[in-house]
């Protein structure tokens, strides 16, 4: 993994090291978040909100210092598997049926972007990727990106049906943060 530099731009900080949006949000650079200039440098965009070389300088050591512990003490973490409530299976299942697509599992992802730095991504997929976490429950095939799990880490999905909401729902231990329309976190 190379290092980030202030000509880095967003968009590549984010790929390299997607746990870079909450750095950068706690230092005050919330453009990771809905307005995201995804081209603009990590430089660009601290100096767009009014930021000195100095505080510059600190975002981007932080973020380095993160991605090295993180690569350093990545394989010595415990993970604990998202848990996927009956409830949610058996929609699962359904939406399956529905869409005639009974071999298929839902992928569950965690990809950068909304309001809070990430977001949640739901799709049917018809096999996993290698590195994928596979999860089987009430005969509901989930399977979890590799590159997620460590933000889904004790995580619930269920589902919710009720007069004020109807989905999929997570309960996330690790979101410091959410969006007041709750499907972005940080």
């Amino acid at each position: 993994m190379s290092k980030i530099t202030k000509n880095t731009t967003i968009s590549e900080a984010l790929e390299m090291f997607p746990r870079a949006a909450e750095i950068m949000q706690s230092h005050g650079l919330h453009c990771v978040g809905c307005h995201v200039n995804v081209m603009e440098s990590i430089e660009g965009g601290a100096k767009g909100h009014g930021m000195d070389n100095e505080a510059v300088n600190q975002i981007i050591n932080d973020i380095n210092e993160a991605m090295e512990s993180s690569k350093t003490s990545g394989s010595q973490q415990l993970i604990t598997p998202l848990i996927v409530t009956s409830k949610a299976a058996a929609k699962i299942k359904s939406l399956l049926q529905a869409e005639n697509k009974p071999d298929y599992a839902l992928k569950v992802s965690v990809l950068s972007g909304g309001c809070s730095g990430h977001k949640y991504d739901l799709s049917f997929v018809k096999s996993a990727k290698e590195g994928d976490y596979a999860i089987e429950k009430d005969g509901a095939k989930i399977f979890v990106d590799k590159d997620s799990l460590e933000f889904l880490s004790g995580s619930e999905l269920d589902f919710v049906e009720s007069l004020s909401e109807s989905g999929f729902k997570f309960k996330n231990p690790n979101a410091k943060t959410t969006c007041g329309c709750g499907d972005s976190f940080s």
